[in-house]
């Protein structure tokens, strides 16, 4: 917990940096595309034991808002952001039953113009990152005691400060392309903390300006 409040604060640092050094912060989105971002992927933790138990094809959705530039040595666009994704396995070991968890966050990221003199034409890579508060939630089934062979379900909900790091691409047209790298917080069933940390892969669409 201490290191996602850490990662957590140096996003917050680094978004704060972002906002005072550049020249000014400008309402409006770059013209080229608008700004209403909607992103739809997968998500894949990264922990071996996290992938066994919970599964690797999450469904992930998203929604961004730009609400500005950055004018400075390093162009700079801000969006807040919504992000969710959830996931039920059902096991056949006779011990564990279903398990569920879902993620919903909202918070603001930084997105770093990579091609700032804009010799790239057709697409124009950038890189960021982002913190926000999530809601975690996970429920398992499972048998806990040979004595009892009756399933017990256990719930846990957490809230907590989320660190993503991103790059992308944006492309012609309001296509758009991120990986992330997300850190969470993890919420705990049966004694055990549920590290949902992972990779997230969307394609996105930009909607609400000239092309």
């Amino acid at each position: 917990m201490r290191r996602l409040h850490l990662w957590g604060t140096m996003a917050l640092c680094a978004t704060a940096m972002t906002l005072f050094s550049g020249k000014a912060v400008q309402a409006q989105t770059d013209p080229g595309a608008g700004p209403l971002r909607l992103k739809v992927g997968g998500y894949l933790p990264t922990e071996g034991g996290a992938r066994e138990v919970i599964g690797t094809n999450f469904l992930s959705l998203g929604l961004g808002w730009d609400i500005g530039t950055v004018d400075g040595r390093r162009p700079a666009r801000l969006e807040v952001y919504a992000d969710y994704f959830d996931r039920i396995k059902h096991h056949q070991a006779a011990d564990i039953g279903r398990f569920q968890v879902s993620a919903y966050g909202l918070g603001v990221a930084v997105r770093f113009d990579a091609d700032p003199n804009g010799t790239l034409k057709t697409w124009r890579p950038y890189y960021g990152i982002g913190t926000g508060v999530y809601r975690m939630y996970a429920r398992q089934t499972a048998v806990i005691s040979v004595l009892d062979p009756r399933p017990v379900t256990e719930r846990d909900e957490q809230f907590g400060v989320g660190v993503k790091f991103l790059i992308g691409a944006q492309l012609t047209g309001g296509v758009f392309g991120e990986l992330e790298y997300n850190i969470l917080p993890r919420p705990e069933i049966f004694n055990d903390d549920i590290n949902v940390d992972g990779i997230q892969l969307r394609i996105g669409y930009r909607f609400g300006g000239r092309r």
